[in-house]
């Protein structure tokens, strides 16, 4: 296995604010991959979404440095975590033989064809054999490799047991370090190992430490990462926590309500599944869902707090826009559309206040000679009794299906109207007059 601190083969090119970053003699996919670092001939350094080929990267964002062609660049390799495991525990077998050499790659003999290309001095370490080999490249010429040797193990030293100690978490730009203390013949490791590029790993080092040191069991290791667990705040488990009252809660989180006697600051009575989204004590926002058997329609309420929990709000979708619209001073607390219809025609309620009703009345005559004009009839003849009553009278207007007739609406009150047909000549023959109201229902 290769353990590279950096690659540098080749010469790339990348357009400044692009993502598409293009090799010239390099072999980027067997050698680099997503979250390692490149870094421009100016300095300038991004981390890589994807290596798509041995030539091609995208970089996860626009580079922002100058643009490059077939210039010189490096990239900073980020290790993983079972790799730095792995190469620390070869670093501490090569420490046993007495080996204090810091290769640049490590691998088998046919791994090292990889950096073939690479510059003068550098320095590979085969590890598939006992003892190791060594390969350094003489020239920059390609393949140019010293012939392979051996370091010979010398004398023992004055101690003979080797312990892994602190494990510190550094800058990413800062380099891996280990440092050595000796007390009488036991020598102690600290290890510095860099944060990676993106992210916030501080709590990685008590993790390491019972990784390096006896395989840490997966509740150790995610206390040390900081990371959750399955059921974790009701998150990826069967279950949530219970409360009573929301405004208890004070961890963000999944939580649920599941006694309806004793709950308090809910929207209503009933049985919910909520979540909790809190970044400061005055920025919260709560959703609850209502869960009850029997109720197939979803009732899904919201509400925040800005230093005050403001009031629940329902939200509407298909199963509730309508029903049957209602209001508590002003503010609607039922649907949004409300259609009924009887005997008196029909009408439409929306909940911010507006009523509309219709109706057809048919078979009405104009035989009465009133002046130059016949009518109806007298008033009163011809009322309409809303199929809904309105708040206080509606605005009406009336209509009748003739050439040379027309209606009038006179007087009208909150729950009736009463109209009339003219007609230049006299109209024996009924005809539907079709009538409108438009109001207030609250």
């Amino acid at each position: 296995m290769a353990l590279l601190s950096y690659y540098e083969i080749g010469f790339a090119s990348v357009e400044n604010g692009a993502k598409a970053v293009t090799g010239t003699g390099t072999q980027w996919l067997t050698a680099l991959r997503e979250n390692d670092v490149f870094v421009g001939a100016d300095g300038r350094s991004v981390r890589i979404a994807s290596v798509n080929s041995a030539t091609s990267l995208t970089l996860a964002r626009e580079w922002p440095g100058d643009s490059q062609t077939s210039d010189v660049y490096e990239v900073r390799i980020t290790p993983a975590p079972s790799e730095i495991t792995a190469s620390v525990r070869e670093l501490l077998e090569k420490l046993r033989q007495g080996l204090w050499l810091t290769p640049n790659a490590t691998g088998t003999l046919a791994e090292r064809a990889a950096f073939d290309s690479a510059r003068r001095g550098f320095i590979y370490m085969q590890t598939d054999v006992d003892p190791f080999v060594v390969f350094v490249k003489q020239t920059d010429t390609e393949s140019d490799w010293s012939p392979g040797f051996s370091p010979q193990q010398g004398p023992s030293g004055p101690f003979t047991t080797i312990e892994i100690g602190t494990v510190t978490t550094l800058a990413p730009d800062q380099p891996a370090t280990i440092d050595p203390v000796q007390e009488g013949d036991v020598v102690t490791l600290n290890f510095g190992i860099p944060r990676g590029p993106t992210g916030d790993i501080d709590g990685v080092t008590p993790f390491w430490v019972t990784r390096l040191g006896s395989d840490a069991d997966a509740a150790a290791a995610r206390a040390g990462l900081q990371a959750l667990g399955v059921g974790d705040f009701g998150i990826g488990g069967t279950s949530m926590s219970e409360v009573t009252d929301p405004n208890t809660i004070s961890q963000n989180g999944l939580f649920q309500i599941n006694a309806i006697t004793g709950q308090a600051n809910t929207p209503t009575a009933r049985r919910f599944n909520g979540i909790h989204m809190q970044r400061a004590s005055d920025r919260i926002a709560q959703i609850m869902a209502a869960v009850d058997a029997g109720f197939p329609d979803p009732r899904i309420f919201t509400r925040v707090n800005d230093g005050t929990w403001r009031p629940w709000r329902e939200l509407y979708h298909q199963g509730n826009i309508l029903g049957t619209v209602t209001q508590s001073g002003g503010v609607p607390t039922g649907a949004i559309v409300e259609r009924g219809s009887n005997a008196n025609g029909s009408f439409v309620r929306f909940a911010d206040g507006t009523q509309i009703c219709t109706h057809i009345i048919s078979g009405v005559t104009a035989p009465s000679a009133t002046g130059s004009v016949f009518t109806s009839g007298a008033a009163g003849s011809f009322p309409w009794t809303f199929p809904a009553a309105f708040a206080v009278a509606p605005i009406v207007s009336a209509s009748v299906n003739h050439p040379t007739s027309w209606a009038n609406a006179l007087d009208s009150s909150s729950t009736s109207v009463e109209f009339r047909r003219f007609s230049s000549a006299a109209q024996t023959g009924g005809e539907n007059v079709r009538l409108a109201a438009i109001g207030r229902w609250f």
